[in-house]
């Protein structure tokens, strides 16, 4: 799901750039989001058949508008033709970049295309490859942060908006999230795409509470550009712990959506129900909707199917660690961990226990035992592990001896993190070891 949550960093922003010179002026952002409502609902509802404003040669920020309009064929799987508009837009707009130094509007441009082009599915690379798209930027992430500094104060608010979001959903650092939240909140939480920014964001940074006031007091307007408002509030409101809300929130998504997230819904409805030991034939019929209803385009839709299908039912209290884990609250996952006798666990089981107890304790910086963990988790695994657990083993093993300056471990747990087949996250978390291994 990477390569779709990555689009929020650009599209947000970049829509607004279009025709306006100072949204901060005297009109707020709020009141040009009617113009731009159908860029917006495409980046941020499900699929619709309704079509984009045509593009004319003589626009004015015309490579924003050529992003923002490949940001939108990304999120619709048109990879050929996204790459196509990108290279368009990153041609013109790098050409300017080099000619002017000083103009950070096609910077960031720049910056925001060559850091997309990193997280893009591997299997997909082909096409880049063909297009001889290779952006030659070094550090496309510091022409991001350049534009903090603009005079141009949209230009800011684009640069801002750009950095929360590459932070809290590529590079996952969850300090920097915090403080790069509070800053953006104190900027722009009083407008509507400010607070949805802020809602992914702290949603994404395991803090659940935050994101559900955000994305719950954004105004009704919203709802015309904002079709997954509902699916937000609802699956904060359930890693909240405030179930009886979240079930309101998902039923009126359900009311008028029938794809994205659709199998997510009934999965979580259906974690709603097993935690609290419900009949087996009502948690059938929840599992009969997760794999027939809804489709299969987002990763976390993916894996609520793959959750309905498999014929053992994991482990009620691991997988109420891992739900906890996901909420932020890392002790009482621990905890819960703690009251289990991971002696009589299978192999399978042990597996899992010994990747939560891991994650929970790396969240609670507690290397040593985070490290401890995750190497239980590598000797468990066999060769070819259906489970995603190893490769992000790895992966965090990596940057916890990153961490800790020893590179030669670092790069070991990064290529051992590559190295396994297929998994639920492979792209993502290859595309993140290949990252981190260039940076070292």
């Amino acid at each position: 799901m990477k390569s779709f949550f990555f689009l929020l960093i650009v599209s947000v922003p970049l829509i607004f750039q279009f025709n306006v010179s100072n949204v901060f002026a005297e009109n707020t952002i709020n009141d040009e989001v009617e113009y731009y409502t159908p860029y917006l609902k495409k980046l941020l509802s499900p699929p619709s058949s309704e079509t984009l404003p045509q593009i004319l040669k003589d626009t004015k920020y015309i490579n924003n508008v050529l992003l923002v309009k490949g940001l939108v064929e990304v999120k619709e799987h048109s990879y050929w033709n996204a790459f196509w508009t990108l290279k368009k837009s990153y041609t013109s707009a790098y050409k300017n970049h080099l000619n002017i130094k000083t103009d950070t509007a096609n910077a960031l441009v720049v910056g925001i295309i060559a850091t997309t082009l990193e997280v893009i599915p591997s299997d997909y690379h082909w096409i880049r490859n063909l297009l001889g798209f290779t952006p030659p930027v070094d550090s496309p992430k510091e022409l991001i942060k350049r534009g903090k500094n603009s005079s141009d104060s949209f230009l800011r608010f684009e640069a801002y908006t750009a950095q929360l979001l590459l932070n809290a959903f590529i590079y996952k650092n969850q300090d920097k999230v915090n403080k790069l939240a509070k800053e953006y909140a104190q900027l722009y939480g009083n407008y509507d795409v400010g607070k949805c920014v802020l809602a992914w964001s702290y949603f994404k940074n395991h803090e659940p509470g935050k994101a559900y006031f955000y994305v719950t007091n954004m105004s009704r307007k919203s709802n015309n550009w904002f079709g997954y408002k509902e699916y937000l509030s609802g699956a904060s409101a359930f890693y909240a712990q405030k179930n009886t809300l979240s079930k309101n929130h998902f039923h009126n998504y359900l009311k008028k959506y029938s794809t994205d997230y659709v199998k997510s819904i009934y999965y979580q409805l259906y974690l709603m129900k097993w935690f609290n030991n419900s009949d087996e034939k009502e948690l059938e019929k929840i599992r009969s909707n997760i794999e027939n209803k809804g489709t299969l385009n987002l990763n976390v839709d993916k894996y609520a199917y793959s959750f309905a299908i498999q014929k053992m039912t994991p482990n009620k209290e691991i997988y109420r660690s891992r739900i906890l884990f996901d909420a932020g609250q890392y002790n009482a996952s621990v905890e819960t961990l703690i009251n289990i006798d991971s002696k009589n666990l299978n192999r399978n089981d042990k597996l899992e226990y010994n990747y939560r107890f891991a994650r929970s304790k790396h969240a609670l910086k507690d290397t040593s035992l985070a490290i401890k963990y995750y190497l239980n988790v590598l000797e468990l695994a066999d060769d070819k592990p259906k489970e995603y657990y190893p490769a992000n083993s790895a992966l965090n093993l990596g940057k916890l001896y990153e961490g800790k300056g020893d590179l030669t471990n670092a790069k070991i747990f990064y290529n051992k993190a590559k190295s396994f087949p297929k998994h639920t996250y492979k792209n993502s978390i290859d595309s993140e070891a290949k990252r981190r291994l260039n940076t070292l």
